[in-house]
């Protein structure tokens, strides 16, 4: 039994034996690629758009608090007041990562995403904020959970050079932060630098998913139905609907 702010929650934990089904060979996966200028960019083009915290309700409760005495029983209701609008929002963000875990494990047979270092990453005092944001660890062990409870195989890929090697060709090269579109010196392909490192991510995981043969071994493989154009956004620039997961 748990007391948040909200309500009283009864918490039941229930055991099950191993699923011991086989699980075929994903046909149609995807790779994830977390971003700051786009919250993730998927492998097939799609983009979720960046998460915004709108803190407006929470800091006009946060100045009420403020002027409050302290002591006072007028203080106390008015931290609890604090404490029930930031549940609030934690609860809508939860709720918002379950509707899009759901989206994907339901529309795509295979899910891989990067195995980062967020607690590491959030040492950075220039971005730690706009990451913090995003909850991208919480949304990984959201996606797990309902990637595990539908059957849908879901991998964890090593960050390492997915951004830097290109994702038809498997060459590598230096790619600064700022700049946002990948452009191959070797076989020329260009599209979205965040689009490329999501078909690397998916390339590792799914290796037996490919369209052609060619990449050396340990190196992204062009998976299937993905075509490159001359846009730096590559096969696609559909916006997943960022009301909806927000």
């Amino acid at each position: 039994m748990v007391r948040t702010p909200l309500r009283v929650e009864l918490h039941v934990v229930v055991g099950h034996d191993a699923d011991t089904t086989v699980v075929s060979a994903p046909l149609n996966p995807v790779g994830i690629d977390k971003g700051l200028s786009t919250r993730m960019a998927l492998s097939d083009g799609r983009y979720v758009p960046a998460r915004t915290i709108d803190n407006q309700v929470v800091r006009r409760y946060q100045r009420r608090l403020a002027r409050a005495q302290r002591g006072s029983r007028s203080r106390a209701k008015k931290r609890a007041a604090v404490a029930r609008v930031r549940r609030r929002e934690t609860e809508r963000a939860r709720a918002a990562e379950a509707r899009l875990a759901h989206d994907l494990v339901t529309s795509l047979d295979g899910v891989a995403v990067e195995d980062l270092n967020i607690a590491g990453l959030l040492r950075s005092r220039r971005y730690s904020k706009k990451m913090s944001e995003q909850r991208w660890g919480t949304f990984d062990l959201v996606l797990g959970h309902k990637a595990e409870k539908a059957g849908v195989p879901y991998v964890r890929v090593s960050p390492s050079h997915t951004s830097t090697d290109c994702s038809r060709c498997g060459h590598r090269q230096p790619m600064p932060l700022g700049t946002r579109a990948y452009r191959c010196g070797s076989c020329r392909l260009s599209l979205c630098r965040d689009v490329n490192a999501a078909r690397n991510i998916c390339a590792r995981a799914f290796p037996q998913v490919r369209g052609r043969e060619g990449p050396p071994p340990d190196t992204a493989r062009y998976t299937n139905n993905h075509r490159e154009t001359d846009s730096p956004l590559g096969a696609g620039t559909q916006v997943v609907a960022a009301e909806q997961y927000a």
